[in-house]
């Protein structure tokens, strides 16, 4: 059995809102990236396509292909709009 990566992600504005929580400390696969874990875990709840999102971990704005390790703080941004 593979050992387990344990992660916080944090929930910002209207993210937070969907999630029901502004915190989420979540076990997650090793090697699992960023858009692993949109699409298996948050996209159902965020109902809005990656593209529009952006992350950061541990207060570095990070890619989508970013491999998440133990104790990583992970940021949700929603998408915003503004002139």
């Amino acid at each position: 059995m593979t050992p387990l990566t344990s992660v916080t992600l944090l929930f910002f504005s209207f993210a937070r809102d969907r999630m029901n929580r502004d915190r989420w400390e979540l076990e997650v696969a090793p090697g699992t990236t960023i858009e692993t874990l949109y699409r298996e875990v948050l996209a159902p709840h965020l109902q809005a396509p990656l593209e529009q999102w952006m992350f950061s971990v541990n207060h570095v704005w990070a890619p989508l292909d970013q491999v998440l390790q133990p104790h990583d703080e992970i940021a949700v941004i929603p998408p915003v709009s503004g002139g």
